[in-house]
């Protein structure tokens, strides 16, 4: 494996403890709509752009909305949490600031909108941590593709080979490997499912923050930029 000079983040189930919160979200918003959420709904929407999402959902449930009003209705939904009560999972804040004393940069690649991941990162005083934050909404594509990977590892001067990307969809991370980066799998619940298949595909996989890979202790660190 070659040196890693650059860790590149998702957010909603990698570093954000957020899972239930959307769930709750899917079930309230389909439930208005006399709809149950199913089982594949959220796997097919979590890497999506919040563009990409709205128009799924309307072609799938037949709904006769704006997909641009239904964007709208998800952010009032959870906007008001990300700005307070969103919360990291556990040990995700000490082990982003042992990356960053030893050396690496730091960069988020998410499917979110910065209307919700710039309150969030705030709130959770990380923001500074990060030397740039690149979303779906950017390049244009959701994360079945590795544009937003790609341009994130651009942004901070760093070739792919030499990023490490923290996933925790099988979706994202097979995009990220596709496009030549080395690989974290981070178990959550909305992906558990697909964890053995994440393990697989990873380079590395951890089911907490406790038990993240150690770069230094792996011979990945320290890193020159």
């Amino acid at each position: 494996m070659k040196k890693i000079h650059a860790c590149i983040f998702d957010l909603d189930g990698t570093l954000f403890d957020s899972t239930a919160m959307w769930a709750q979200v899917d079930k309230d918003f389909l439930a208005k709509r006399g709809f149950a959420v199913p089982s594949d709904y959220r796997a097919h929407i979590a890497t999506m752009s919040f563009a990409e999402a709205s128009a799924y959902t309307v072609k799938r449930f037949q709904l006769k909305e704006d997909p641009a009003a239904l964007c709208e209705e998800w952010f009032a939904m959870v906007e008001q949490a990300y700005a307070e009560r969103i919360e990291l999972k556990a040990g995700a804040g000490a082990y982003l600031r042992t990356l960053k004393a030893a050396g690496a940069k730091l960069a988020v690649a998410t499917s979110s909108t910065p209307r919700l991941y710039r309150v969030a990162l705030e709130h959770l005083q990380i923001a500074g941590l990060f030397d740039y934050v690149a979303s779906a909404d950017q390049v244009g594509v959701g994360k079945e593709r590795p544009d937003v990977y790609l341009f994130a590892a651009a942004r901070l001067g760093i070739k792919p080979e030499h990023c490490l990307v923290y996933e925790d969809m099988l979706k994202g991370l097979c995009s990220a490997k596709a496009a030549g980066m080395v690989t974290a799998a981070v178990l959550d619940e909305a992906s558990m499912t697909d964890w053995e298949a994440l393990r697989r595909e990873a380079d590395l996989s951890f089911c907490d923050y406790a038990n993240a890979p150690n770069l230094a202790a792996l011979g990945l660190l320290p890193v020159k930029a």
